[in-house]
């Protein structure tokens, strides 16, 4: 089988099942993105530059363009992959960038579409908590990204996304057909063992202190670092021997970014400004390695996944298989991952003591916490490992083939 992977930031959510259908099953595969940049050379490369966006587009016309412009660049350059030898048997793209409004126009066999989320402007209307309301600038500009979701939901052959939750978000009319096939993770670097290496970024972690840690490529309100902090000040209420680690770059991704009304460089500096407790407990390095975050995870008691109700993140998929002990804010999106008190511990994410609470309980060395680190563990590797997903995978693409 050959494959094109369409992404505009490489590898994205491709990179383990591309692998593995390489190694495991000598599928071709290449990928068309943004950049050149590969890792280690394991696939062909190709890149696409897209247009700017004219400066006069507002609103959803905005959103609209800015994805029009990689759907045109994309195709565009698969033309010319095409025109000088290239051939495939499916074209897969990431939907959600507009990567692949326009791949028919110049390939005409099957392309099979990644879904990730609908934006639904009737619950951006009610906010999950003030500091991450959205204001009507940015729910009429979701209109030109949900209208980029549904021209390739409508143009693809098949599609799938990562969880049910994020099924659950598109038109109720179109979700039939998508599937849900889980992202997948690498079981060999994932998992449990010795906390040896304390070395983390810029960090070197003590040994013989309670560790709680939080992950997230942006640290930002919609990922939950304010309720974070919020729920560190109570918890050292009751534990001021614990370690609060935090792990994430200070960039903002979505939501609002309430730092400049305050005057603050980063939304994380403005909330440290913020933060009651003792903050010298508070360790921080940007991001890591993945071999360096598990490390983190190895060596952490409990990790805290706090995001608003959006598509999940893999902290805390990656923090349950390297052994640690995950309390997650209550919402769709965590259940699709996470059983209270068999898998994991769970509290509203608007009930700060409730969530200390649960962290409080998470640290205590009882044999139940033992069980659901030991339970989480072994649901992570039966469900998310890339050798029980990849299998999933390349079921679902080749009957796309034949379709």
């Amino acid at each position: 089988m050959r494959v094109c992977f369409v992404h505009p930031a490489y590898p994205g959510q491709f990179e383990l099942p591309a692998r593995w259908l390489a190694a495991e099953r000598g599928w071709d595969v290449c990928f068309l993105t943004t950049t050149r940049r590969g890792r280690d050379g394991a696939f062909r490369v190709y890149a696409y530059q897209p247009d700017l966006v004219p400066s006069d587009a507002t609103g959803a016309t905005a959103a609209f363009a800015e994805d029009d412009a990689h759907g045109l660049a994309a195709a565009r350059t698969l033309r010319g992959m095409l025109e000088a030898g290239e051939r495939f048997d499916l074209v897969v793209c990431h939907s959600g960038f507009g990567v692949g409004r326009y791949l028919r126009e110049v390939f005409d066999g099957p392309v099979v579409g990644l879904f990730e989320w609908y934006f639904d402007p009737e619950t951006t209307r009610v906010p999950v908590r003030p500091a991450t309301a959205w204001t009507a600038r940015r729910r009429i500009a979701s209109y030109g990204k949900n209208a980029g979701v549904l021209l390739d939901l409508v143009g693809v052959d098949a599609a799938w996304t990562s969880t049910p939750n994020q099924r659950a978000s598109l038109p109720a009319g179109l979700r039939d057909r998508v599937q849900v096939i889980p992202d997948a993770y690498d079981p060999t670097l994932w998992c449990p063992g010795p906390a040896d290496d304390r070395r983390v970024g810029s960090l070197e972690l003590p040994t013989e202190v309670p560790i709680v840690s939080f992950c997230s490529r942006g640290l930002e309100a919609t990922r939950g670092y304010d309720v974070f902090l919020e729920v560190a000040a109570k918890v050292q209420q009751a534990r001021p021997d614990v370690l609060f680690v935090t792990v994430g770059d200070d960039v903002h991704l979505y939501g609002p970014q309430t730092h400049r009304a305050s005057g603050h460089a980063t939304f994380r500096e403005e909330q440290l400004a913020r933060f009651p407790g003792d903050a010298s407990r508070i360790w921080h390095t940007p991001s890591v390695p993945a071999p360096e975050l598990v490390r983190l995870l190895r060596a952490t008691t409990v990790h805290t996944y706090l995001s608003d109700p959006f598509v999940l993140s893999w902290s805390p998929r990656d923090a349950m298989a390297c052994g640690a002990l995950l309390v997650a804010a209550d919402h769709a999106a965590t259940r699709d991952l996470v059983t209270l008190g068999v898998t994991g511990r769970t509290a509203p994410l608007t009930d700060i003591d409730a969530l200390a609470a649960q962290v409080l309980e998470g640290l205590e060395p009882t044999a139940e916490n033992d069980g659901i680190r030991r339970r989480a563990a072994a649901e992570v590797r039966e469900r998310y490992a890339v050798d029980v997903v990849g299998p999933a995978l390349e079921a679902f693409l080749s009957t796309c083939r034949g379709s």
